[in-house]
């Protein structure tokens, strides 16, 4: 979820959680509190992303006032209850100065862990490790900065940005560039991974007008391939968007959920036994070289 520091803040000390927020004077702000006390009553983990809000603060204040970050992120750590904290979300899109990024990074980290010990923190989740992305070279020097310190999972954000809708080129740009970026991390980072975001965005259409065969090898592409790419978990971004997720596919229940479950296992056997014979088996899969798994 992604809390809007202002909504929730409107002004120093004042702050609102409950509050019914899609309207003009929230600028259409679905409240992302409730939404997450809505998935923690169904047991569900939420990540809770500050997005911007290191860099781009609430505007009764600015990036120099570190007490006010402190003291909004504090605040929503004890409202929420989560355990999984992503502090920013794609800083290497600006990109974001490293120095101010570590810094604030740290203080909102300060604010999470006094209020909900038990935290989780998630960083710096850059878009895009992909070829010609700046994200691999920020990612290594956020951790080269100090920022191994402060996380305790890596994120990364696994877009493939290709074009093709079952093309060879989405699979291996993600195996290639997860090879990349972990050659590059070598002795700053040994724990674990995350592809935080992921979606459908590469298609040029709705998600749900393609046929079923490239809906499901997409899906399995961009939200179950990075397991087997070395990540410990895969997220979905945005299901409910037309053509970043595929919450209207006709196939949603039947076809592309039974592909998640049977490529989520097969993925996870390949990577425990570094099968490259397993490997090639979900590479002829999601080119269309095999028709099946």
């Amino acid at each position: 979820m992604f809390p809007h520091w202002e909504a929730h803040e409107p002004s120093r000390g004042v702050f609102d959680w409950d509050s019914y927020m899609y309207d003009a004077a929230h600028g259409y702000y679905a409240n992302a509190v409730t939404a997450s006390d809505l998935c923690q009553s169904r047991g569900e983990d939420v990540i809770v992303c500050l997005g911007d809000a290191l860099w781009n603060t609430a505007s009764w204040t600015d990036t120099s006032n570190d007490t006010d970050l402190y003291n909004y992120v504090f605040g929503i750590a004890q409202r929420t209850q989560s355990d999984l904290w992503e502090p920013a979300n794609e800083p290497s899109n600006l990109p974001v100065d490293m120095t101010l990024l570590v810094h604030r990074f740290d203080i909102a980290c300060q604010a999470i862990k006094a209020a909900r010990p038990s935290a989780r923190i998630i960083g710096p989740s850059c878009e895009s490790i992909v070829s010609g992305g700046t994200g691999v070279a920020y990612t290594t020097s956020f951790l080269q900065s100090g920022g191994a310190a402060l996380i305790d999972i890596l994120g990364v954000h696994l877009y493939p940005h290709g074009t093709q809708v079952a093309g060879v080129n989405e699979p291996v740009s993600i195996l290639a560039q997860m090879a990349y970026l972990k050659a590059q991390i070598a002795g700053l980072w040994a724990g674990p991974i995350w592809n935080t975001e992921c979606g459908m965005n590469v298609m040029p259409n709705n998600f749900d007008t393609y046929p079923e065969a490239d809906q499901v090898r997409r899906a399995f592409q961009l939200w179950v391939l990075p397991i087997a790419a070395g990540c410990e978990r895969s997220y979905l971004y945005a299901h409910n968007q037309l053509q970043m997720g595929f919450q209207t596919s006709p196939y949603l229940g039947t076809s592309l959920l039974a592909t998640w479950r049977s490529a989520r296992a097969l993925a996870k056997k390949t990577l425990a036994s570094s099968s490259v014979a397993g490997l090639q088996a979900l590479l002829n899969w999601t080119d269309g070289t095999s028709s099946t798994l």
